[in-house]
């Protein structure tokens, strides 16, 4: 496994830098880019620029971990409010959350 990223070439708030001065902080060309005995350094001790994909899960794990939010349980109970009250009708659908504009 590699170390962590580098944060110290970058000042606070690279976003905020010029195209111009990133590269400067950088020392890297816009026109050639890096030197590949620069590359080497830079893979050396950052790591190869590569993303690592998780492992995949199952549809059914996938199905399980959508009730551990509490949105869910709060939907059920919404869901569940008008069949207490007179009007039947209102129980088969879910109402809004808030009373209809007319």
């Amino acid at each position: 496994m590699t170390s962590a990223p580098r944060t110290d070439i970058l000042p606070e708030a690279p976003h905020a830098l010029t195209p111009t001065a990133a590269l400067a902080a950088l020392d890297v060309s816009a026109l050639n880019g890096l030197a590949d005995d620069e590359v080497d350094r830079r893979r050396q001790s950052h790591g190869p620029n590569t993303i690592v994909s998780r492992r995949r899960m199952s549809a059914l794990v996938v199905f399980a971990h959508q009730f551990m939010s509490p949105v869910v349980y709060l939907l059920v109970a919404r869901r569940g409010w008008p069949s207490r009250s007179a009007n039947w009708r209102k129980a088969a659908r879910l109402p809004p959350c808030s009373p209809s504009i007319r």
